[in-house]
């Protein structure tokens, strides 16, 4: 019996800023590796030429490529991490970067910095970091994968959320408003909240 293709599955989130450079790294990643599966979810940006893609999908749909994906890239937004940690997955994560007019500021990669360092995610923001992780997560998976029945418990303490926020609000001041600073305190101590739509999960 064929062994299932590795599979990578990207999700570069709803907002409306372009985010094409991370999907040309990913996109020339995929055409190196043509026995990998590559789909994206890569919102506004331009689909990929190597990659499958599709511009925007139900957060329902995209856990189901979560679930069988062999490795997760996401954009910096907590919704999306939030999700590929609930599915298992250590996700690799390219934060958007203000001064490049894929987001609003740098809150993305102060955030990721930050939860990066306490092992929440693997970072990347250089092609080549993210292509090592790519190639990495297909050889090791273990490294890319997470215990399920711990995802969902508030395991970080209040003490370890609050140095993180600080860290960013010292980093990007007076920058941040209170639903970002809502979004990334439910990542680190409860997931998701409740009923939100697909375009309220990724700042």
């Amino acid at each position: 019996m064929t062994p299932p293709r590795p599979r990578v599955v990207a999700a570069l989130g709803t907002d409306h800023h372009d985010f094409r450079r991370c999907l040309s790294w990913l996109d020339s990643w995929a055409a190196e590796h043509p026995e990998v599966s590559v789909f994206a979810q890569h919102g506004h940006s331009a689909a990929p030429r190597h990659a499958t893609g599709v511009a925007m999908t139900s957060r329902a749909e995209l856990l189901e490529h979560f679930a069988s994906a062999s490795v997760v890239l996401t954009h910096g937004g907590t919704g999306s991490i939030m999700d590929a940690r609930a599915c298992g997955h250590l996700p690799v994560v390219v934060p958007r970067r203000g001064e490049l007019g894929e987001h609003v500021d740098d809150h993305q990669v102060s955030f990721s910095r930050r939860i990066a360092e306490r092992g929440w995610i693997h970072l990347a923001e250089h092609e080549d970091t993210l292509h090592g992780h790519l190639d990495r997560a297909l050889a090791e998976p273990v490294h890319y994968r997470l215990d399920v029945t711990t995802v969902a418990a508030p395991v970080p303490a209040v003490s370890t959320m609050d140095d993180v926020l600080a860290g960013v609000l010292r980093e990007r001041p007076g920058r941040l408003d209170s639903r970002r600073l809502g979004q990334m305190a439910r990542l680190m101590l409860f997931g998701r909240r409740p009923g939100a739509r697909n375009g309220d999960r990724n700042p």
